[in-house]
């Protein structure tokens, strides 16, 4: 009776330490997995933050070139092939 008893808690602790180790890395692969994905994530943000600050810097050099006009005020200038002329032109405006 006391081998039988024995076996029956050789196999159950054997298949409890199995199942403790399979637990064990599952948990440690799902940490895994959240920390490639938080990486990806802020890969993507600093991608889109580079481009944004690119584009930033290609219209502000765009600006610059653009060469003063003195005298006209942007109320007194001429709206005609701007795009609030089309609006305006469209009845979006009054």
């Amino acid at each position: 009776m006391k081998t039988i008893l024995s076996m029956i808690l050789k196999a159950a602790l054997g298949w409890f330490a199995g199942w403790i180790g399979g637990y064990l890395q599952r948990k440690k692969l799902a940490s895994e997995t959240a920390r490639a994905d938080t990486a990806e994530q802020t890969v993507a943000v600093q991608a889109h933050e580079i481009h944004a600050t690119e584009v930033r810097n290609d219209v502000d050099e765009q600006v610059a070139k653009l060469k003063p006009v003195d005298g006209i005020t942007r109320i007194d200038a001429d709206p005609v092939g701007t795009a609030g002329a089309e609006l305006r032109n469209d009845g979006f405006t009054d």
